[in-house]
């Protein structure tokens, strides 16, 4: 069985892991070259993937929180879904604040797919789109059917993220 739920707790993790010690440590362009840590030595080498990695994370809270408002509005128990996810592992001021800034302006379908990089990324978002339904209207239903299929999810993919998170099928996929 999928497990994309502990995927995505794991990315987020490492989101947040990476954001404390960037807070612990002098900026690393403050540090003479001969006394860097093998750790700020591997940031400055890693540093794009760790962009790239903060973009992707940020990609799954919008989708998150673009499938809980696609009825129109964010439900008390989809806010609640969304920040008991992110809560676990004790955000900061900054990140809760993206967050709320992102719960009052969802992103559309298009903008979420021209953040995708590929494949395995259009599975992870889609994942993370359905773990933040509450309970599924067929507004739901209908914007997550249209986000698989602009992500290009299979349909078997489809059918596993649903059972494993408890959510109804869209009708395209049943």
């Amino acid at each position: 069985m999928l497990d994309v739920q502990k995927v995505l707790m794991m990315l987020l993790g490492d989101f947040i892991v990476e954001e404390y010690k960037r807070r612990q440590e002098p900026p690393i362009e403050l540090i003479r070259p001969d006394r860097l840590t093998a750790w700020q030595k591997h940031y400055m080498q890693h540093k794009e993937e760790d962009i790239a990695a903060d973009e992707a994370m940020h990609t799954y809270i919008r989708g998150m929180i673009a499938a809980a408002a696609a009825d129109g509005r964010v439900t008390d128990m989809e806010r609640q879904r969304i920040m008991v996810q992110m809560d676990r592992y004790g955000l900061s001021d900054r990140e809760q604040r993206f967050i709320m800034t992102e719960l009052e302006s969802p992103l559309l379908v298009p903008d979420l797919v021209a953040r995708v990089s590929g494949p395995e990324m259009a599975r992870k978002l889609y994942a993370a789109s359905v773990s933040a339904i509450f309970r599924a209207s067929n507004d739901h239903l209908r914007y997550l059917a249209h986000l698989a299929e602009e992500l290009g999810v299979p349909a078997a993919t489809v059918r596993e993220i649903h059972e494993h998170f408890e959510v109804p099928l869209p009708e395209a996929f049943a």
